[in-house]
């Protein structure tokens, strides 16, 4: 699990290095899709223990994972790598 969340950190990392290259329209999708990850992940974290099970945490971490890739393929589906 370290390993996948290790690389999952390295790969925001990559994309928030590469902001820079982005319009500012781009951009702004990006950083909202960012802070919406970022508050589901903390919200899940601050309910882990408490009211959540690991499992349900689990489950949680992959929906907040999968809407953030959603949000990244709506943004960057336009671009053009040639």
């Amino acid at each position: 699990m370290k390993k996948s969340l290790d690389a999952i950190k390295k790969d925001l990392q990559d994309i928030a290095d590469a902001r820079s290259d982005l319009s500012s329209d781009r951009r702004s999708e990006v950083d909202a899709a960012n802070k919406a990850f970022k508050s589901s992940i903390q919200q899940i974290t601050g309910e882990l223990g408490t009211s959540l099970s690991a499992s349900d945490a689990k489950a949680g971490v992959v929906t907040a994972l999968e809407q953030l890739g959603a949000s990244y393929k709506k943004t960057f589906a336009p671009l053009s790598c040639d």
